[in-house]
């Protein structure tokens, strides 16, 4: 099924969103050997990251960047 849109290729837009950590993990836990399950404590910082979003349009153009960083609201939640 084909259809026909005609939409300029500057109109049509795909988006990544990626996230990067900021404190990488170990390659390698120890456990019991025989051991069914592994678990882990982490600390909140080794979670930290920093996501991005790119975008391209159809024609090949690329949109600037947004980076989004990890905030603390100034205002108490009302509800």
């Amino acid at each position: 099924m084909k259809l026909n849109l005609n939409i300029h290729p500057s109109k049509v837009f795909n988006c990544d969103e990626s996230a990067f950590l900021l404190c990488l993990k170990p390659n390698q836990i120890i456990v019991r050997k025989g051991s069914k399950s592994m678990y882990k404590i982490v600390n909140t910082d080794e979670k930290e990251s920093l996501t991005t979003l790119f975008m391209v349009n159809a024609a090949g153009c690329m949109v600037s960047s947004i980076i989004m960083y990890m905030y603390h609201t100034m205002y108490p939640v009302l509800f």
